[in-house]
């Protein structure tokens, strides 16, 4: 359960005079300003600049971690005008997670003889993730208990925009990120995707991984009531578009899981069945776009070098089991293991948990486990709560199957870390916490 601290004395707050309708419409601003943070998500990769170089690569600030930052003054300000701030222990699971990264940081820079400059450098990426984690802490203080279906409604508009989008992308900008950025090079800076859909992320996995929470969040209407078709089909569409195996089969378990968990079997059957036989219609052209990229084998490039990532971050796990290398150290230490690289993708790995495992060790995976095992617990406690307003239950239901799918998923594109998704994660998830815990008050 959550719990409330008042951060101010009485004496204090005699000295901080607001009005109700000052406070009202703070609250409404508030929501507004998470209404912005949602559509520089949209934005994605297109809306960022250069902030800090290495030798290896460019740390790039994106508008998204600006409105994080936002976020976070507005919640530090509302604490202080009102006096107190809703905690609960998902919070002192965030905050022992970034220790023990910032611990690690300094044992790798040690270890490894590391610079001040490239350990500036990856603490910069730990304080990202933080400013999103505390996107969770906003939603659970800064927000109206009653702005949630609003703000429901807001990010399935953002998602379906970003999945609309992609499919126009997809069809008439093939090699989208190299429009957006001639100067890339090739398989350094952006991989060559052709007419996969990537939208603003230019990443068919990640773009996979977003638009599954679209896909989802349909079928998880569908599990109370009739379902949007028109959204289902948008959806689904976008997600066969991106041609990532991860994001498709990750989304069939977690539409698996959720007629389990709901019982809804039959309600589920008929998008599925209009769905199948759409694909079935489409076969050759969908076995046709799908060969031109070798999705029909797994002995091709990507997926090969996929397991090439595995080996790399159970290695370098093994080495540092206790509290791994450090946030986003990765790429400079993996050449003390004989797997030097260049370009955008050597800080990163896939692998999902094996890769969580390299970077925060044994003592990472389990605080940052126990916030996604209790984020989708809570989500399904949320739809189990009849009070609570349909979009309410619905979201909850969507975190209860959208957690573990990104977890499998993560293994083949590392999700699990990427700012828009994350950032996505925990604001619906303190939306879901702060409706919960009012709700059985």
């Amino acid at each position: 359960m959550s719990s409330e601290i008042h951060v101010l004395s009485d004496e204090s707050r005699q000295h901080i005079r607001v009005k109700p309708s000052d406070f009202v419409s703070g609250r409404t601003a508030a929501e507004a300003l998470v209404v912005v943070f949602l559509c520089s998500l949209l934005l994605g990769q297109i809306a960022k600049v250069p902030l800090v170089s290495t030798d290896i690569k460019t740390a790039r600030l994106l508008l998204s971690d600006l409105l994080a930052a936002a976020l976070g003054a507005w919640l530090f300000a509302s604490v202080l005008v009102a006096g107190r701030i809703r905690l609960d222990r998902n919070i002192g699971l965030f905050a022992g997670f970034v220790v023990v990264n910032a611990l690690a940081i300094g044992v790798t820079a040690v270890r490894f003889d590391l610079t001040a400059a490239q350990v500036a450098f990856s603490s910069l990426y730990l304080v990202r993730w933080s400013l999103y984690a505390a996107v969770y802490l906003f939603a659970l203080t800064a927000l109206r208990r009653a702005a949630a279906p609003r703000l429901i409604h807001a990010t399935v508009a953002v998602c379906g925009a970003f999945a609309g989008f992609g499919i126009i992308q997809s069809i008439f900008l093939p090699d989208f990120a190299f429009i957006v950025y001639p100067d890339a090079i090739p398989y350094l800076d952006w991989d060559i995707q052709g007419n996969r859909l990537v939208s603003t992320f230019l990443d068919p996995n990640f773009a996979g991984a977003f638009i599954m929470f679209g896909v989802l969040y349909a079928h998880a209407q569908g599990a109370d009531r009739k379902p949007s078709y028109p959204l289902l089909a948008l959806f689904w569409v976008a997600l066969i578009l991106t041609l990532s195996r991860s994001s498709i089969i990750a989304t069939v378990l977690g539409l698996g899981l959720l007629s389990f968990r709901t019982s809804s079997f039959r309600r589920l059957f008929v998008p599925l069945v209009c769905f199948a036989v759409v694909g079935t219609l489409a076969a050759n052209r969908l076995v046709q776009f799908a060969s031109a990229y070798n999705k029909l084998t797994l002995l091709e490039p990507s997926a090969l070098a996929r397991v090439g990532d595995w080996l790399l971050a159970w290695r370098v796990f093994i080495d540092n089991p206790l509290i791994g290398v450090g946030y986003n150290t990765f790429g400079l230490i993996r050449a003390a293991y004989g797997s030097a690289g260049v370009g955008t993708g050597v800080f990163g790995s896939d692998g999902g948990i094996l890769y969580m495992a390299a970077v925060s060790g044994i003592v990472g995976v389990g605080l940052l486990g126990a916030v996604l095992w209790r984020l989708m617990t809570l989500g399904w406690r949320t739809y189990q709560t009849r009070t609570l307003p349909q979009s309410v239950r619905v979201l909850g239901l969507t975190l209860h199957v959208w957690i573990p799918s990104l977890v499998i998923q993560s293994a083949a594109s590392n999700s699990i870390f990427y700012p828009f998704i994350i950032g996505l994660l925990f604001l619906m998830g303190g939306l879901c916490a702060r409706q919960y815990y009012e709700a059985a008050a």
